[in-house]
């Protein structure tokens, strides 16, 4: 028995750091500390079933100790599960059901589970286990209170939130800080201005506290949400003397990120560098609010330093300073750049790409999120780097991601520009497949790649429109022009002629400009065949909804650079 109880090692000391000590992969670290635990637990059962049967060798005071080391070790498993980011919420679940089917829970186990349910944030997971608090006996924590309020003020339901906090305060709780500031983001997300400012006017009202600046912080993101920047910035600049408090780096984040939603980068760079002389040292979240406010101007030039000097700093990047990154140089004037007219730039882009996503990847074990994809999409089909499009799509799927509307419409683009048509149905097909709507832009694509192939599949653009029209999608301009122009090329005249006369009594809306760009696509296609293109021309003021003396000057101007004489208002 006295070495049954040598064994006890990891319960009496070395499960402080459960999931440290296993090499491997995440589920494997996890797998490993379960084992070792539950080896433990049945050795626990073995002794106490010596103890049963009296063997002298035991030392029944022993046995309490042991189990409350254990439950210990499991606490601290849970508490690594749940600050883990690799951690999915099974493995959550899996560790307190170990805890839960062999010792009752304690306090520290539910106050984990609570930053579980906030960091997923699930504030049904997070009520219920409230609940268990309430029901045990113990004490109203505050803590708890407070992080339940965070949880549900995160989902934006603010009755459910002032119904949890009247019950909490009729047991005793009393508000704190942390509380308002929960109810002002509550109030926030539900885009209640109002209620908010009532909020924070009864904080004002009350004895002044250490964590009034989170108040202060949650309103000022109020304010910044809303786009109301000169209330925040005058919520900032008159801090001092309603709270007797210190600007701090989450108040300056707040006010960077509302110059940032104001599209204000001077003022993001200028509170960044008032921060830095107030000698307030600036996080992560600081540092991508202004990556992303000077990504949206496409100024490379200033991002690669303002990285640089994140990186000097000691600090991490994480997934949203590579999108910030990433959309910094697809929003640069090489970015914007069509593959019709590549420029060294633009063809650098790829590259860059790459290179960022393998630093994410390999140096930082980041792993790609949807918008991350998207973005990559986006600078390989703008590159006409078609396959390396495709290539991310499908590692996209297999990462387990559904990829949104934009990301098939960059990709049909690119197929598009390519003239594959087959490839263009196929993935019109995939869309459908995934319950995805399908929208003009996407069908106007499929049939802009049959301009490639001009007479030979002209007449498979019919088929695409009238699969679009029985979806009942609603067509615009543009898709009318392409349409046109691919049954032009294939000298499909009185199919255009029917096209335009079925669109008259279908498209009301289209104002005598739209028509002009419509008709005005056949006549330039058909400058080729004059004698097409006159025959076309003398049918226009039976298909037009206007008489030839209304005619816009862009058509008219059309109908005048024909080589055939044409008179233009008949």
């Amino acid at each position: 028995m006295r070495r049954a109880l040598v064994r006890f090692r990891l319960a009496r000391g070395s499960t402080s750091r459960p999931l440290a000590t296993v090499a491997g992969s995440f589920s494997a670290r996890l797998s490993d500390s379960l084992v070792q635990l539950q080896r433990e637990w049945n050795h626990l059962a073995h002794v106490q079933a010596d103890l049963q049967d009296s063997m002298p060798a035991c030392s029944a005071a022993d046995l309490p100790s042991l189990h409350k080391r254990l439950h210990q070790s499991y606490t601290l498993l849970l508490k690594s599960v749940v600050l883990d980011p690799e951690a999915h919420v099974n493995d959550v679940l899996v560790v307190f059901d170990s805890i839960c089917t062999r010792y009752p829970p304690t306090e520290d186990d539910l106050l984990h589970m609570i930053s579980w349910a906030r960091r997923f944030e699930n504030p049904d997971h997070a009520i219920q286990i409230l609940e268990m608090m309430l029901q045990s006996g113990w004490p109203l924590n505050a803590k708890a209170c407070n992080r339940v309020l965070e949880v549900i003020a995160r989902s934006g339901d603010l009755q459910r939130c002032s119904a949890l906090l009247d019950r909490v305060c009729k047991i005793g709780f009393q508000p704190d800080p942390r509380t308002y500031a929960a109810m002002i983001t509550a109030c926030e997300r539900a885009g209640d201005v109002a209620t908010a400012e009532r909020w924070f006017s009864a904080l004002l009202d009350c004895e002044r506290r250490e964590g009034d600046v989170v108040v202060v912080g949650a309103m000022m993101s109020l304010y910044a949400r809303h786009h109301r920047l000169q209330e925040c910035m005058d919520l900032m600049n008159s801090m001092g003397r309603l709270f007797d408090v210190q600007r701090n780096v989450q108040i300056y984040t707040v006010a960077i990120d509302a110059h940032r939603r104001a599209n204000c980068v001077d003022g993001c760079l200028d509170l960044f560098q008032q921060m830095l002389e107030e000698g307030i040292h600036p996080t992560v979240v600081t540092y991508n609010c202004l990556l992303s406010a000077v990504a949206t101007t496409g100024d490379v030039q200033k991002s690669i330093p303002i990285y640089r000097d994140m990186i000097g700093r000691g600090l991490r990047p994480d997934i949203v300073t590579f999108q910030a990154l990433l959309n910094a140089h697809r929003y640069s004037p090489a970015g914007k750049i069509t593959s019709m007219t590549m420029t060294p730039e633009a063809r650098e882009l790829p590259l860059i790409a790459r290179s960022l996503m393998i630093e994410a990847r390999f140096r930082y074990g980041i792993s790609p999120d949807l918008k991350m994809y998207t973005t990559l999409v986006h600078i390989f089909t703008l590159s006409g780097h078609t396959v390396d499009a495709l290539m991310c799509f499908v590692d996209m799927m297999a990462a387990g991601f559904q990829p949104d509307l934009t990301m098939y419409s960059a990709l049909m683009n690119a197929l598009s520009d390519q003239g594959a048509f087959h490839q263009c149905c196929n993935l019109l097909a995939t869309v459908k497949r995934n319950g995805i709507t399908a929208n003009v832009q996407l069908y106007t694509a499929v049939i802009a790649s049959l301009r490639h192939h001009f007479h030979r599949l002209a007449l498979h653009a019919l088929a695409i429109a009238n699969d679009m029209f029985a979806e009942r999608v609603r067509a615009d301009a543009k898709f009318y022009r392409v349409l046109l122009q691919v049954l032009a090329r294939g000298r499909h005249i009185q199919t255009c002629v029917d096209v335009i006369t079925a669109a008259v009594a279908r498209e009301t809306s289209f104002s005598p400009d739209d028509w002009s760009s419509i008709v005005s696509t056949v006549i330039v296609e058909l400058q080729r065949s004059p004698d097409d293109q006159l025959r076309f021309a003398q049918a226009i003021p039976t298909l037009l909804p206007f008489p030839p003396e209304e005619y816009p000057i862009s058509l008219q101007e059309a109908l005048s650079s024909m080589p055939q004489p044409y008179d233009v208002v008949r």
